[in-house]
């Protein structure tokens, strides 16, 4: 049963992500408890997160003027995806970022 309701809440959490409203209001169109809805969201996020292994990250020097900017150093964090593409993001950009960016693009690989 357990299992039942965990496919069942998951189902329910797409279509709240593709209806574009807010958490309160989808909550009180379906008639589910605000706290209920928040929790399950919050419980598929962690779940997500927690099976999403970690990537090596290498911080580089470039010499490519392209990729630096006069207040730049010139430093950049790089991220290799299993297919192979590098992506390269300046080493001033928030780590959280470049984690989401990065999760957004395994994502469709």
């Amino acid at each position: 049963m357990r299992r039942r309701a965990r496919e069942i809440w998951i189902q329910i959490i797409r279509q709240f992500e593709r209806s574009g409203k807010t958490q309160e209001a989808y909550a009180k169109e379906r008639g589910i408890p605000l706290s209920t809805l928040q929790w399950w969201i919050y419980r598929q996020r962690r779940e997500e997160q927690e099976s999403t292994p970690l990537l090596p990250v290498r911080v580089i020097a470039s010499t490519a003027l392209s990729a630096r900017r006069p207040d730049d150093d010139g430093a950049a964090i790089e991220a290799e995806l299993p297919d192979g593409v590098r992506l390269r993001f300046p080493s001033s950009m928030s780590a959280s970022v470049i984690a989401e960016v990065v999760a957004l693009l395994r994502t469709r690989c």
